[in-house]
């Protein structure tokens, strides 16, 4: 539990929750936990961003998928392409990179899978590792 309340601090520092979302956020990493236990490795892999790079359990792809459905990410067990894109981008960097999205989401969303958990893991780490490839084009990936 004092894992969860870590993860979520960091978390906040990282992706931009505002302040009193934290109490939110930490009730929504609780639940999802509950449903889709994950180890102490896993949401480190989470808080760090590394997941895409990791054979990922299907406990991890469930979790992951429940704290994007909390944040209103997925809805009916599908990533919302404008909810990921607008909120992965601060608004003054979306229209430097808002012609490049559409070629992103044709590709991304030919990996399927019948599992949605894994559906939503693979199409969300995708959309991540084209936007970085363009964002930051010399850095390793």
């Amino acid at each position: 539990m004092k894992l969860v309340y870590v993860v979520t601090c960091i978390l906040l520092l990282f992706r931009s929750v505002e302040c009193e979302n934290m109490e939110m956020m930490a009730m929504f990493m609780e639940n999802c936990q509950q449903k889709f236990p994950v180890t102490d490795d896993e949401l480190n892999m989470i808080v760090t961003d590394q997941t895409s790079n990791v054979r990922a359990s299907d406990n991890l792809k469930c979790y992951a998928k429940c704290m994007l459905e909390h944040r209103g990410w997925v809805i009916e067990d599908d990533l919302v392409d404008d909810i990921f894109f607008t909120n992965y981008f601060h608004p003054s960097e979306f229209a430097k990179f808002e012609n490049k999205i559409p070629p992103i989401v044709k590709e991304c969303r030919l990996l399927v899978s019948a599992d949605k958990c894994d559906r939503v893991f693979i199409v969300y780490h995708c959309y991540k590792d084209k936007l970085e490839k363009i964002m930051f084009p010399l850095k390793k990936h």
